[in-house]
């Protein structure tokens, strides 16, 4: 059940701002942001939690030996 908080009356259109969502799917193209720019582009290759993701090279191959990566460290391409 949606909590109070997530709908919005604004504009007189009732709305539902729920922000506890993931922003990719599996498939979709990303770039994984580090300190020194962009690096990829790369796919989710699955979506392990809530804003946690795995990668995968656009040719399938995992990045990272499967390491996590928050949705805060990825960009869409």
């Amino acid at each position: 059940m949606a909590d109070n908080n997530d709908f919005n009356m604004e504009g007189g259109r009732p709305r539902y701002d729920n922000t506890n969502v993931s922003k990719f799917w599996a498939h979709d193209q990303v770039y994984l942001v580090d300190g020194r720019g962009l690096q990829g582009p790369y796919k989710i290759l699955s979506v392990v939690r809530l804003k946690v993701y795995t990668l995968c090279t656009l040719q399938g191959q995992i990045v990272g030996n499967g390491a996590e990566y928050e949705e805060s460290r990825l960009q869409a391409a």
